[in-house]
């Protein structure tokens, strides 16, 4: 049995982060629905576990490494951004949507972007 399983697998994606949210959240909807009696949101339960399956078994390994590292990313930021968010504040590159941080409490500055190197005045 261990070994079919392993066969199966072999050049599919298998479990990541993405895949394992998608898991949790199904069933934190699934037992919000249950609780209060609302079974089309069950659809949305079924949704969830049945994309986490996918990501499981899919074999476009690259594409789906992609799209865990874009959704890591996203969240690492985000926990960055509520970290520091005392002292930096985190602006957008008007031209290239980059992430910038500058200081708070600054007064006005004039801001580089490091990757497209576009000026712009920002209030910190």
């Amino acid at each position: 049995m261990k070994q079919w399983f392993r066969r199966l697998m072999y050049g599919r994606n298998g479990m990541d982060t993405l895949a394992n949210v998608c898991l949790i959240a199904g069933l934190i909807v699934y037992i919000v629905a249950a609780i209060l009696d609302l079974r089309w949101i069950s659809l949305l339960f079924f949704a969830l576990v049945i994309y986490a399956y996918f990501r499981c078994f899919s074999k476009n390994v690259y594409k789906r490494r992609n799209e865990n590292a874009a959704f890591v990313d996203f969240f690492a930021l985000r926990k960055k951004m509520f970290k520091d968010r005392k002292d930096w504040k985190y602006i957008r590159c008007g031209n290239c949507k980059a992430y910038l941080r500058v200081p708070r409490n600054k007064g006005t500055l004039d801001v580089t972007c490091p990757k497209c190197k576009s000026v712009f005045r920002v209030k910190g």
